[in-house]
């Protein structure tokens, strides 16, 4: 998702760590479509306090790292709307996820 953004134009940036970040940093990147390679460089970050303000943010995230992403409020700073793609128990993990960056408890 974030090579199509990137080459309609869009600013994209990238919270990932360790290896990820690393990857992400040297090569880019990369999207197999029609097998033909689309790779783009984006700014990553391991540290969501170093991106500004974002339009959209777009969090995809196995279980297990949940509690990564939202507790300690991390990604609140950066607004936006909130679009989540979840691997287990998407039902569960949007209100987690609403709570944790909204603020708000959904039903």
């Amino acid at each position: 998702m974030g090579v199509l953004l990137a080459l309609a134009g869009a600013e994209v940036s990238v919270i990932a760590h360790d290896a990820t970040l690393a990857a992400i940093k040297n090569d880019g990147l990369q999207l197999m479509k029609d097998g033909k390679a689309q790779r783009v460089h984006v700014r990553a970050t391991d540290d969501p306090s170093q991106l500004e303000p974002q339009d959209y943010v777009i969090v995809s995230v196995k279980t297990p790292s949940l509690e990564d992403v939202g507790p300690d409020g991390r990604l609140r700073r950066l607004h936006g709307l909130l679009c989540r793609c979840a691997r287990k128990n998407p039902a569960q993990w949007w209100k987690q996820a609403h709570y944790w960056l909204c603020g708000q408890q959904l039903g």
